[in-house]
């Protein structure tokens, strides 16, 4: 590892000027080729059907010098990323235990609160639930996809669901009490 910056923009500069961020250090064969197509862009002038050929060949140059790089990075990268696969796949299962753990106690302690507050309507002092906040919200339940006009397809929830809050109509579609659990 080098601690070189990679910062090497390919686009116009608005000074024309070549940048080699790198300058005190040998430069490796992707600046090279980079700093040369930038150079070879920067000073191309379009004029007649030979220029213009040679600017094509130099897309041609640029499309390679992409490539090149890009398989280099893929390279360089590909340990990298196969040892964060290996990472993610050793977590997976323990985050789906607690993934549902939580989707487990978040729906019994639902079924609690609604219980509780069906037989006690109003109590909420000493109910052994410190810190937890039943929340009712509105939220889109689609009843019938063929009655949705148009306009709503491919189904854009957002756009739906600000449409009934703003009490507009929208058949096959309603706006549903929800409970959720928030843990404060």
């Amino acid at each position: 590892m080098s601690d070189r910056k990679s910062t090497i923009s390919l686009s116009r500069l608005p000074t024309q000027e070549f940048i080699n961020p790198t300058s005190n250090m040998k430069p490796t064969i992707e600046e090279k080729t980079a700093l040369a197509v930038q150079k070879k862009a920067f000073s191309l002038a379009i004029t007649s059907p030979a220029s213009a050929q040679k600017a094509s060949d130099l897309l041609h140059d640029i499309k390679e010098a992409k490539r090149s790089l890009t398989e280099k990075k893929t390279a360089m990268t590909r340990p990298i990323m196969e040892s964060l696969k290996q990472v993610k796949d050793f977590f997976a299962p323990y985050e789906a235990y607690i993934a549902t753990a939580d989707t487990e106690v978040r729906a019994k302690l639902l079924a609690y609160e609604t219980s509780t507050k069906v037989e006690e309507e109003g109590v909420d002092e000493g109910d052994g639930t410190e810190g937890i906040q039943v929340q009712n919200r509105r939220v889109l339940a689609i009843q019938n996809e063929l009655l949705i006009p148009r306009e709503y397809l491919v189904v854009d929830r957002v756009k739906v669901t600000k449409a009934l809050f703003a009490g507009q109509k929208v058949k096959g579609c309603k706006l549903v009490e929800e409970k959720r659990l928030d843990v404060v």
